[in-house]
């Protein structure tokens, strides 16, 4: 039983591992994300810009 319960002590201990990994990675995801769309929106300002300065329009 002992040898049992060592195990699940190890197992819990690599279950915090990951949840931490993950939660890091989540993290950054939501980082990345967000800057990602930030140059999405200058991007399309950007080609407003041009479609304006052209005289078109997308469609």
């Amino acid at each position: 039983m002992e040898k049992r319960s060592n195990g699940l002590a190890e197992i819990e201990k690599w279950v915090g591992t990951i949840k931490s990994s993950s939660d890091k990675i989540l993290d950054r995801v939501g980082v990345t994300r967000r800057a990602l769309e930030k140059q999405v929106e200058v991007l399309r300002d950007r080609i407003a810009d041009v479609q304006d300065a052209l005289g078109t329009t997308a469609d």
